[in-house]
């Protein structure tokens, strides 16, 4: 009787294991990195945000540019990455929630043209590979 609980509870380890390593952990997820540029100029402080187009049963992935309009796309505050896809990018200030009032080096509010935020036509594919960069350059009308 004793092995036959060791055998159990070792194929029941087992199964758990093989579970867990199907279910949409971190391991899906692949890198995306870029630059959002404004006009030619670094575009400091917006949020880039990744929606799914499609219902693959993927989740939006964010990101927020930084002085050099870098940004790095994470799932949640502790999950990096997003999973590779077809998406809509919206790129907008986020001043409401607490985030960067999206403001130039002499102090002038930022306009976003509405094609990149609400009304986005920024569509990318993010590829099945470890690394993507995608890079933005907006214009003003």
């Amino acid at each position: 009787m004793t092995g036959d609980f060791r055998r159990s509870s070792h194929c029941a380890g087992l199964l758990a294991l093989l579970l867990l390593a199907g279910c949409g952990g971190s391991s899906e997820l692949v890198t995306a990195t870029g630059t959002v540029l404004l006009d030619g100029e670094p575009l400091a402080g917006v949020v880039v945000e990744f929606q799914p187009v499609s219902d693959t049963g993927s989740t939006a992935s964010f990101g927020l540019t930084g002085a050099d309009g870098r940004y790095h796309l994470m799932r949640t505050a502790f999950e990096s990455g997003i999973a590779p896809g077809e998406y809509l990018v919206r790129i907008y200030c986020e001043a409401e929630a607490g985030g960067v009032d999206c403001r130039d080096a002499d102090e002038s509010r930022v306009e976003i043209p509405d094609r990149y935020q609400t009304f986005s036509e920024l569509r990318v594919t993010v590829e099945n590979r470890r690394r993507n960069r995608l890079d933005f350059e907006l214009t003003t009308p």
